[in-house]
């Protein structure tokens, strides 16, 4: 705390070990793809440390929760971009190429959806209902950090090839389920307060 370091320039710094995780993936072999996923550990460390930073040093702001949340999410796109360039010569290169864009697209719809739920939580998390809960819950397991863990151990394991396909489609697969269970717990909000203006 008495360091002036910013809760930004810890952002940063994660993204940057991110860069070097990704290069990491790319190489061939087992150590670089192991190199690679415990810098990821890395950034999930940092990713911690940013917003505890921003709570003791009251330095929290808009910018700052959207620079974290868009470096997590570039962290994980970079990650499977070096698991396409690994698995390349085993799966075929335009294979991996198209499951590791498969994986952005679907990390990028996922961003969007999670932060317009996140943005709109106060509305729909008070309803109570199955799908905000489930919604709630989806949000919690699936946008934390640890996750990271999976990729250490396809790493440990030699199974970076299953783990993109997996990632491919379930990166889809998230963000189609996030976004039904939010229209629905939004439609329920609206429904709930609508008698009660009347």
């Amino acid at each position: 705390l008495p360091i002036s370091v910013t809760p930004n320039q810890v952002t940063v710094v994660s993204l940057a070990v991110g860069v070097v995780a990704a290069a990491a993936f790319a190489a061939p072999g087992w150590w670089g793809p192991v190199v690679g996923a415990l810098l990821v550990q890395a950034t999930a460390v940092l990713d911690c440390v940013d917003g505890e930073i921003a709570r003791a040093k009251v330095l929290e702001s808009e910018w700052g929760e959207l620079l974290d949340v868009t470096s997590d999410s570039l962290v994980q796109i970079l990650a499977f971009l070096g698991i396409a360039v690994h698995v390349g010569p085993t799966l075929g290169a335009r294979q991996a190429w198209l499951l590791a864009a498969s994986f952005a697209i679907g990390g990028l719809a996922s961003f969007a959806v999670v932060t317009r739920a996140e943005r709109t939580e106060a509305t729909w998390k008070q309803v109570g209902s199955p799908s905000s809960r489930l919604l709630s819950a989806l949000l919690a397991t699936l946008t934390n950090r640890d996750l990271s863990v999976l990729l250490l151990a396809a790493a440990l394991l030699g199974l970076l090839r299953p783990l993109l396909v997996g990632a491919a489609f379930g990166a889809h697969a998230f963000w189609m389920l996030a976004l039904a269970l939010h229209s629905r717990a939004m439609r329920e909000a609206a429904g709930e307060a609508g008698p009660s203006l009347r």
